[in-house]
């Protein structure tokens, strides 16, 4: 068995459509002591959100849950995006069932080696006003009748996406993601041996980041130094 440090956050929800409320985020899980077994891993993120159809009045779709490890992040869904121009609930609060709402704000994870937002909601639409913003800068904005179109979400950050107006195509979820860190030294009890998702290294730190599905292979086996050269004469 070996420890590692995982985050897992869940898809965001796509913006709805005609007065539309920003869509909410994705869950997010944190586990900074997580027993790992040395094996294969299936690594799940969840897709973000489809838009609804342009002009008919739905809410946006869910987003996809994450899955590792026994941990769970379910995807962003309804109903707080149902009501007209509502913010979508981030990761940290509900979103403001205002017109314009602004999405409710995310939170900061710094398992890459940097703080990182994710799982902002998205903002709302308005008519005459202005429209919501995204949840800490990685949730979609909203669109505003007539002046500004909605905006996407930081991908793979888990956050909703902004509400559209009439006329407007609301912008769909952002995916979720995977990350996994140990060790470089081994001292977690697993090495780099061990692959799957981009690989990156930070401080003291090994980092697998999964931003599609896929398969994590824990192993505790010494990476390999290459291989050695053989010499008819006996030399190398």
């Amino acid at each position: 068995m070996a420890t590692v440090w995982a985050l897992v956050v869940g898809g965001g929800q796509a913006g709805g459509d005609v007065g539309g409320g920003g869509g909410n985020a994705g869950q997010v899980n944190e586990n900074v002591a997580l027993t790992t077994a040395i094996t294969s891993h299936t690594v799940t993120v969840g897709n973000g959100g489809t838009a609804p159809v342009q002009n008919s009045g739905n809410d946006g779709g869910a987003g996809g849950s994450s899955v590792f490890n026994g941990i769970t992040s379910t995807g962003g869904t309804s109903f707080n995006g149902s009501s007209i121009g509502a913010g979508g609930a981030g990761a940290g609060g509900a979103g403001v069932n205002a017109e314009g709402g602004n999405g409710g704000a995310g939170v900061s994870k710094s398992i890459t080696g940097a703080a990182v937002n994710y799982a902002g909601g998205g903002g709302g639409s308005s008519d005459v006003v202005a429209p919501g913003t995204g949840g800490s800068s990685v949730g979609g904005n909203g669109g505003r009748n007539g002046v500004s179109n909605p905006t996407a979400p930081v991908a793979n950050s888990g956050s909703g996406g902004g509400g559209a107006w009439f006329n407007q195509n609301a912008t769909a979820g952002a995916a979720g993601i995977v990350i996994i860190a140990y060790k470089t030294d081994g001292s977690d009890g697993i090495t780099t041996s061990s692959t799957g998702g981009t690989i990156t290294t930070s401080g003291l730190y090994t980092i697998h980041t999964f931003t599609s599905s896929g398969t994590f292979v824990a192993s505790n086996t010494s990476p390999s130094t290459g291989t050695k050269k053989l010499s008819l004469l006996g030399v190398g």
